[in-house]
């Protein structure tokens, strides 16, 4: 009797280890579980901080912030021939308006900043009616001339609207010390010279942002 009642006690002492094996087994198996979506989650975040969009254009490294490409520029004013170091932001890399076609000398090198490094008074002139996905390039570009290369530039109309103060301006009153930026839609997207004005165009709104973009690359002289 002593031996069966060892016997009996002894099997439910290896039940109760097994039991209590498997509780440990089961822990383990949900800590390992834990640990390992854990540790998927630190790594693909460690990743995604880790990751930078980068885009190489010569010498510039533009790197994606949101929905913007920023990189950073050395320019000299022709105001107090100051270098200055500035972080510009763009809506789209070099390589994106690369075949836009542009104003160039004989050599192949861009001519967009030399049309304008006399100017006293720049104005960027736009139709009136023009979506206002229009004035992105414009903005950009007064940013460029005027907080950057320090002129003085102003918004205009190409023709009369009651609805803003802006002058009228057109490419008739461009000359070597006020010139002027007429972003244009029309059958080409391109920069091209009209007299002493600066024609900027798009096909469409879209488009015209590009050339604008261009056309700020070259006065930064990345293009």
């Amino acid at each position: 009797m002593l031996i069966l009642a060892k016997k009996k006690e002894n099997k439910k002492q290896d039940k109760k280890t097994d039991e209590t094996d498997k509780a440990l087994i089961y822990v383990i198996m949900i800590i390992v579980v834990i640990f390992s979506i854990f540790g998927y989650f630190i790594f693909k975040n460690k990743d995604a901080v880790s990751e930078t969009e980068d885009v190489i254009y010569k010498d510039f490294v533009f790197q994606k912030n949101g929905d913007f490409w920023s990189t950073r520029v050395r320019v000299t004013t022709s105001l107090d021939d100051t270098i200055r170091d500035y972080n510009v932001h763009f809506h789209v890399t070099p390589y994106e308006v690369e075949n836009i076609q542009t104003i160039k000398s004989t050599t192949n090198v861009s001519m967009g900043l030399n049309y304008i490094s006399g100017a006293e008074k720049i104005y960027i002139t736009t139709d009136p009616e023009y979506p206002a996905s229009v004035v992105l390039g414009a903005v950009q570009l007064a940013k460029i001339l005027g907080n950057i290369y320090q002129k003085d530039v102003s918004s205009a109309v190409t023709r009369e609207d009651n609805r803003t103060e802006s002058p009228l301006i057109t490419c008739e009153d461009s000359d070597m010390e006020t010139v002027v930026i007429h972003m244009n839609l029309g059958n080409t997207t391109s920069i091209y010279r009209d007299g002493s004005c600066i024609v900027v165009q798009g096909r469409d709104p879209f488009e015209l942002v590009l050339a604008a973009e261009r056309y700020s690359f070259e006065l930064l002289g990345i293009m």
